[in-house]
């Protein structure tokens, strides 16, 4: 599942707040709380946060481990607990902004994957918080 933003925000300013999950619920409308539960080393590589977020109807719970980080365009996580697998978003610079492309890797069963759907539509959206 892909989702895709224009965030009215220079690249710089959208990977400090992505890279800085803890805060996520102050600005990102899908995310009810996050914990961090590991720093990871200096370049925030092997952090491990705990996320709660909305989605409809309820609310999913799981882990995302860092395990990718290009600074200033692309961050990597797996994710594990009611949610699993890779994920990765990309940020590219645009003329009025920061172009965010969300990937997500859904599991194939398709009851699962109609979880993915509800999920990405209400977690995801809010990133625009950002402009």
């Amino acid at each position: 599942m892909t989702t895709r933003w224009n965030v009215r925000a220079p690249v710089g300013a959208v990977w400090t707040e992505l890279t800085r999950p803890e805060a996520w619920p102050d600005w990102w409308k899908g995310v009810l709380a996050v914990d961090l539960l590991e720093s990871g080393d200096s370049t925030a590589l092997g952090r491990t946060a705990y996320d709660v977020s909305r989605a409809l109807p309820g609310r999913i719970s799981f882990n995302m481990r860092t395990v990718r980080l290009e600074p200033r365009t692309v961050i990597e996580v797996m994710a594990d607990g009611e949610l699993s697998g890779p994920s990765r978003c990309q940020l590219t610079r645009t003329g009025n902004g920061t172009d965010v492309r969300y990937d997500w890797i859904a599991p194939s069963r398709s009851s699962v994957r109609l979880s993915w759907a509800l999920f990405a539509s209400h977690y995801l959206y809010g990133i625009t918080g950002l402009s």
